[in-house]
């Protein structure tokens, strides 16, 4: 995978983060690391925990505890 094809696919999963969990105020979708099968990102909240979730290349998402 190129490097403008990697962003676009970053890009693509945090804005259905965004969509999906709706994402706002204050919070932000912050890319961790790229796997082999998963890709990981946190959804920092500004007064509470942080929340981490992995994607799969079918969007299938897991927030991890």
């Amino acid at each position: 995978m190129n490097l403008t094809e990697e962003l676009t696919t970053i890009l693509r999963c945090k804005k259905f983060l965004s969509e999906a969990y709706s994402v706002g105020g204050g919070e932000e979708i912050e890319f961790i690391r790229k796997c082999h099968i998963y890709m990981y990102f946190a959804i920092n909240l500004p007064y509470n925990e942080t929340r981490y979730y992995r994607i799969d290349d079918s969007l299938d998402t897991d927030q991890l505890k």
